[in-house]
């Protein structure tokens, strides 16, 4: 497996519409963590009267054949969506990635944290129009600081078996995982959909 980032000019999928996509996706949302700093599930806060998982939810919705959420199955069947397992438990966001790529029917996914409630669907659908061109094996968002965004990014079922051997193998940050694959960065200037929410102050912060 090739290994590195390919520099993907956005330019050509910034103005890519969902009628223009050509490829499917499946969606899921990464809710098993365990919300130490913020003192509660965060995916389970209310956003505006919404979960804040449903918020991220609703944003990959419409754009997606399907949402899953990826976390503790009894702890948030609660919010009426299907909820599958990590991989391994208590194995970070990685372990939702695995298993989210090991439970979509189709190529694609779309990956995004539940703390993350300002996710706009056109960023799903410039991940959407890049995964539709670039042959890697995962479309990693670029905010304007420079920073890389794995947790709302595309990850194509291509790169499981790379993914899986880093997992199983100890690694537990995404971004040393992704050394592992072929994938290609997406500047993006939309750097309020990545806003993290890791306390409850962080909400009025971010808004």
């Amino acid at each position: 497996m090739a290994t590195g980032a390919v520099r993907y000019d956005a330019t050509r999928v910034a103005s890519a519409g969902p009628e223009q996509q050509t490829i499917e996706a499946s969606g899921y949302v990464l809710v098993g963590g365990r919300s130490s700093r913020f003192g509660s599930p965060k995916a389970l806060h209310l956003v505006d009267g919404r979960a804040m998982a449903l918020s991220v939810a609703e944003a990959l919705a419409s754009r997606v054949k399907a949402v899953t959420l990826v976390g503790d199955p009894d702890q948030y069947a609660v919010l009426g969506m299907p909820v599958i397992g990590d991989r391994i438990e208590r194995a970070g966001p990685l372990a939702g990635i695995v298993a989210a790529l090991h439970h979509t029917p189709q190529k694609w996914c779309i990956v995004a944290a539940c703390d993350m409630p300002f996710v706009s669907s056109g960023l799903v659908d410039q991940l959407l129009g890049a995964a539709g061109i670039a042959s890697v094996d995962a479309i990693i968002p670029q905010t304007p600081d420079g920073r890389l965004q794995p947790l709302f990014a595309a990850y194509a079922k291509s790169g499981l078996a790379p993914l899986e051997h880093a997992l199983l193998h100890g690694t537990r940050k995404v971004t040393d995982a992704l050394e592992c694959v072929n994938w290609a960065k997406l500047p993006v200037d939309d750097a309020r959909s990545f806003a993290n929410v890791n306390r409850p102050s962080d909400l009025s912060a971010a808004g």
